[in-house]
């Protein structure tokens, strides 16, 4: 949510910090692959959670991961921890299987994944219920260091009337993400996605009930469509010094028949300037800008500036 107030605020904060434990087995046929991640980004940076707790075995995998839907590989070089508003960002629980083909440049993913249905059901008897995984299918194909890849989801919105009575909707979305590399090994990252009733898999919607609404009057359920675009530029100036610049757009289409505030369309801006002085320091400033806007007229933008160091150990 973008701050109105014109008040400034400092703030120092070690939220980003993050403690990760991975390992690597190599088998006669194949390999094991684990991942255990926490971070310090929870409401008061005062305890960890966990970001990534998964293993895979010759291509198939269970546990806390990136979603099949999203690429990780096309998230911006950013300081910002959230990155774009229309970024494409969610760790589900899931159980997935990389398909094994002859060209090892393309990947097929098939995975099942815990997406609660994410609805508004305010003054209503309506309530939701998880019963059936998401399922996703995911192509990717390799080009030496770019790539393209495209991602659809079924995504399953099951609720319960007041009476006990079961109601299911099929919501449902397509994402195709990736990296293009020029010569002197800068990139452009890009993501375009449509959603229908799959509006928790965005950074800026997920968890605030933009799945879909019930109409109070008739109990139906309307599930909400959402576009999202994102093109971001990195380039080097040497193997040192890096800068990006780029705009994320997110629009919520079918809002005009709610009564309640809710989300319309949100910009998103960046750019930064990032130095490496050593493979295991890197330090940047970035410039944010953002805006949000309320099907009910309500308006919101702010700007941020934000310095950091990191280091790995």
């Amino acid at each position: 949510m973008v701050n109105r107030g014109r008040d400034g605020q400092l703030t120092f904060s070690t939220k980003q910090t993050r403690l990760t434990f991975t390992s690597k087995y190599k088998l006669d046929k194949g390999e094991i692959f684990t991942l255990f991640e926490m971070d310090f980004f929870n409401l008061n940076g005062a305890y960890p959670e966990i970001r990534h707790a998964y293993g895979e075995i010759n291509g198939f995998g269970v546990g806390m991961y990136w979603s099949n839907f999203m690429e990780i590989e096309a998230f911006p070089n950013l300081l910002d921890y959230w990155g774009p508003s229309a970024m494409v960002f969610s760790r589900p629980i899931q159980i997935r299987y990389k398909i094994p083909l002859k060209n090892d440049k393309n990947r097929v993913v098939i995975s099942l994944e815990q997406q609660t249905p994410d609805l508004n059901y305010e003054n209503t008897d309506y309530q939701k219920w998880f019963i059936s995984p998401n399922l996703v299918a995911s192509y990717r194909r390799d080009f030496n260091q770019s790539f393209v890849k495209a991602a659809m989801v079924l995504h399953p919105i099951t609720y319960e009337s007041s009476t006990d009575e079961k109601y299911n909707k099929m919501g449902w979305g397509i994402n195709v993400a990736s990296n293009l590399y020029t010569k002197d090994n800068s990139h452009f990252s890009t993501q375009i996605t449509f959603s229908d009733g799959s509006s928790s898999y965005y950074s800026d919607l997920g968890g605030s009930g933009y799945d879909g609404y019930f109409d109070p009057s008739s109990g139906n359920l309307t599930t909400f469509q959402a576009f999202a675009f994102m093109a971001f530029y990195n380039h080097w100036f040497s193997k040192d010094l890096s800068a990006s610049i780029g705009w994320a757009y997110l629009d919520l289409l079918n809002t005009s028949n709610n009564d309640y505030q809710v989300y319309d369309n949100s910009n998103y801006g960046s750019v930064n300037c990032i130095y490496y002085p050593w493979k295991t320091v890197k330090i940047g400033i970035e410039f944010i800008y953002g805006d949000l806007n309320y099907t009910t007229g309500v308006r919101g933008k702010n700007s941020r500036i934000q310095s950091s160091f990191m280091f790995k150990f």
